[in-house]
């Protein structure tokens, strides 16, 4: 009877450490430390420290961002002044293959989060539907609602209200 005891304790302990040992492996990951660039030294009284270095991109990966387009109260239906714009954004999609863009929707104050969140949702999702019309493959086009959390104004009244009313576009060109 001593031996199954002593077996089953092993075999609890036995799960138990690997259970603890795969909550282990799929927990968060710590984050990496930021890269640093170490050379030779050189002399002086710096030979042990290491050298930061700034990584910028090579010219021409970042495209600079489309004009915003802007929506009527309550509306997500692209008006034609915007259609300029968007034809603006699929001729630079097409003469750079490898572009993408990613379009933000976004609200007035006005109405619930929920409410606006939808509403900056469809207002991208009319701008994503009329770049494909236009002949953009819909996988170069990425969209997002922030309804009504980064406004381009502060304020009460249609002066501020219409300039948050907008989708914003940001076009980044990969290899």
């Amino acid at each position: 009877m001593q031996r199954r005891t002593v077996q089953t304790v092993f075999t609890r302990v036995a799960m138990a450490g690997l259970l603890s040992a795969g909550a282990l492996a799929c927990g968060s990951k710590a984050k990496p430390a930021p890269t640093t660039v170490s050379e030779a030294p050189t002399g002086g009284d710096k030979k042990n420290e290491p050298l930061t270095a700034t990584i910028t991109p090579a010219q021409g990966e970042t495209a600079p961002p489309a004009d915003p387009i802007f929506f009527d109260y309550d509306s997500y239906q692209v008006a034609d002044p915007s259609k300029q714009v968007l034809e603006k954004v699929a001729e630079y999609l097409t003469k750079n293959p490898g572009a993408t863009v990613t379009i933000s929707g976004h609200t007035d104050d006005r109405g619930t989060t929920e409410y606006n969140l939808m509403l900056g949702d469809q207002r991208a999702k009319s701008a994503h539907d009329y770049l494909v019309r236009l002949g953009i493959d819909p996988i170069r086009i990425k969209t997002i609602s922030f309804g009504e959390e980064r406004p381009a104004a502060t304020g009460e009244g249609e002066e501020n209200w219409s300039k948050n009313r907008r989708d914003e576009f940001n076009t980044n060109k990969t290899k």
